[in-house]
């Protein structure tokens, strides 16, 4: 099984994260933030970013990794309805009782679209 402890190097005989299949780690993160922080629309986001990641990753990229963040978010909104209490870090959480509040059964189809009408 491949391992990594946070912020340090893999050790002999274990693979680091790559972030390849997921696509890149910095955007989800950026999109996360700007998401459960702000609230802020995918428009809006894809604006910062393109500002805070010019010469890392063009438009189109940000636009594709946006659009699989919104799908990826919204669909998997269920698994944080069932979490468990747990402790809190920092002022922003994705428990349902106590930071982000979204129904189960919510769609992305409306920020979908408005991601797909972004022009790059």
């Amino acid at each position: 099984m491949a391992r990594s402890r946070a912020g340090a190097p893999p050790r002999a005989g274990y693979a680091h994260q790559s972030g390849t299949a997921a696509g890149p780690y910095a955007l989800h993160d950026f999109f996360l933030y700007y998401t459960v922080r702000y609230g802020y629309r995918p428009a809006k986001i894809f604006e910062l970013a393109v500002m805070a990641f010019d010469g890392l990753f063009d438009g189109a990229t940000i636009k594709k990794w946006l659009g699989v963040f919104c799908r990826r978010f919204f669909s998997q909104q269920f698994k944080r309805n069932c979490l468990s209490d747990g402790v809190g870090i920092g002022s922003v959480g994705l428990s349902p009782r106590g930071g982000w509040q979204m129904p189960s059964d919510a769609a992305a189809a409306e920020w979908q679209k408005e991601i797909d009408a972004i022009e790059i």
